[in-house]
């Protein structure tokens, strides 16, 4: 790092200086690449062009990395938009390969300093070396979640101007913001080992250090709710030892409008009314704490919003009391064959669809987990192609439901939806159509990333779109190829 209070931003040429690991970010990944120590590789493809806040391609694919350094580090958003705006502040987003008169053996993103504290001279011009090692320490800095932006980045660079970065967090967190949507929904799922629900994508949070119960409800959350970007898990001791005993999860909600206290809310009231199978210690959202017996209190005022936890929902586990079995194995999110499916028989009279009930939904929880094209608006096409038609036959969602009305196969009623049912609803001319999993759950499009497809609670169009419910009915398509 500088000690200093103007910086300078060095220019490289490309194929000449940059370490492999950058010349590869620019290049098509490998199939399968996880990188070193299981971290998912950015796709290229997924940075835009730019400019975004002035920043192009190039920057951008280096803030994209220090966004990965920071989610597989378990931080939320406002920390990675912390690192982006301090290499914003020391480098103007480029992998600077010399230093100045104040440092000059300073090098890469963050200008750090080859004292022995930031790694080799390589681990200083990699982008997600040098993003953890800089992250590392900010995790250290107790109450910085207190503090501003640039007193936190301080902290770890110890400028001789504690505002210098002050000038570039607005910039930080647009960039951020757009790289979330656009990133984030193409990295690269690494495995980690566990049992019961499937691992946690590496760009929503680390389970590194995190007990039985805290893993299990960031799988369990992180599937269920794909807008979520950041879970935040370990980090160390700062006053509170739930995190830094692996005890506890921070889901942080992306935005704090109308929809995303929705998310909260129903985010919160699943874990509550879960708690004993999840192994829920306690809960916090929005300056209130849950308790099993107790129910919601109103807490104390903790100064900023995040210590209020206005734009995150604070999960704290047992350890190990929770159940894979009663959380994630028997759930239809994560084991959708099995199980009841009347509606195999129920179509009688009509033509069955090419799939049965659990192939639907296997096909439906497929494309939750890695969609194959982008679904938005196409949520007719989702439903009929689970069951195995290549055309719905007819061109809307409400088309299809005033078909099966007609049939009089259009149930209102909503307490005994079976499973493998499609739902309908209204908001518009096209109305819209979802499947059933059972257990309250339900796969829909739109729901999840870019308008994909993801398993959410069974009214979500109905509670998050404010949309009108029409019904259920069979899978029967009559008009179907």
């Amino acid at each position: 790092m500088r000690v200093r209070t103007v910086v300078s931003v060095t220019l490289l040429a490309l194929s000449l200086t940059l370490p492999l690991s950058v010349i590869l970010l620019l290049a098509a990944p490998k199939d399968a690449d996880c990188g070193e120590a299981g971290r998912a590789t950015i796709d290229p493809a997924a940075v835009p062009d730019g400019p975004i806040a002035g920043y192009g391609h190039e920057q951008l694919a280096n803030a994209a990395w220090i966004m990965r350094a920071g989610a597989d580090l378990g931080l939320n958003s406002r920390d990675q938009a912390i690192g982006v705006m301090t290499a914003m502040g020391e480098s103007g987003l480029t992998v600077a390969d010399r230093g100045d008169n104040a440092g000059p053996d300073s090098r890469g993103l963050f200008q750090q300093r080859d004292n022995g504290a930031w790694g080799t001279y390589a681990d200083r011009l990699d982008p997600y070396t040098s993003a953890t090692n800089f992250f590392r320490v900010l995790m250290t800095v107790a109450g910085r979640d207190s503090m501003t932006p640039t007193q936190a980045a301080h902290e770890v660079q110890r400028n001789a101007d504690t505002g210098h970065y002050a000038q570039f967090w607005a910039a930080a967190q647009q960039v951020v913001t757009a790289l979330q949507d656009a990133v984030a929904g193409h990295a690269r799922d690494c495995p980690q080992d566990g049992e019961g629900c499937p691992p946690t994508p590496a760009a929503v949070g680390s389970e590194t250090s995190l007990t039985p119960d805290s893993v299990r409800a960031m799988r369990f959350a992180a599937a269920h709710w794909p807008q979520l970007r950041t879970i935040g898990g370990w980090r160390p001791p700062d006053g509170y030892n739930e995190h830094s005993a692996g005890k506890a999860i921070d889901l942080m909600i992306p935005d704090w409008s109308r929809a995303g206290r929705a998310l909260g809310d129903e985010i919160a009231q699943y874990f509550t009314d879960h708690a004993q199978d999840a192994g829920v210690a306690w809960i916090i959202w929005r300056q209130r704490i849950w308790t099993p017996g107790a129910g919601w209190q109103a807490m104390a005022d903790r100064g900023s919003p995040t210590q209020n936890h206005m734009d995150h929902v604070h999960l704290a586990t047992v350890g190990a009391a929770g159940s894979d079995a009663a959380l994630c194995g028997d759930h239809p999110g994560f084991a959708v064959g099995g199980g009841d499916c009347p509606l195999d028989q129920v179509a009688a009279g009509f033509r069955a669809p090419p799939a049965d009930c659990d192939t639907a939904l296997k096909r439906a929880a497929a494309e939750a987990a890695h969609p194959s094209q982008g679904w938005s608006w196409w949520c007719l096409k989702f439903v009929a192609t689970s069951y195995g038609y290549t055309y719905a036959g007819v061109p809307a969602a409400i088309d299809e439901y005033r078909l099966l009305k007609q049939r009089g196969l259009i149930s209102t009623t909503t307490d005994d939806i079976p499973r493998g049912a499609i739902l309908f609803s209204q908001g518009d001319a096209f109305g819209h159509i979802w499947i059933y999993a059972g257990q309250g759950m339900a796969y829909s499009t739109d729901m999840g990333p870019g308008g994909a497809p993801a398993l959410v609670p069974w009214d979500a169009p109905l509670t998050r779109w404010g949309q009108t419910w029409l019904g259920w009915a069979p899978p029967v398509f009559p008009n179907a190829g």
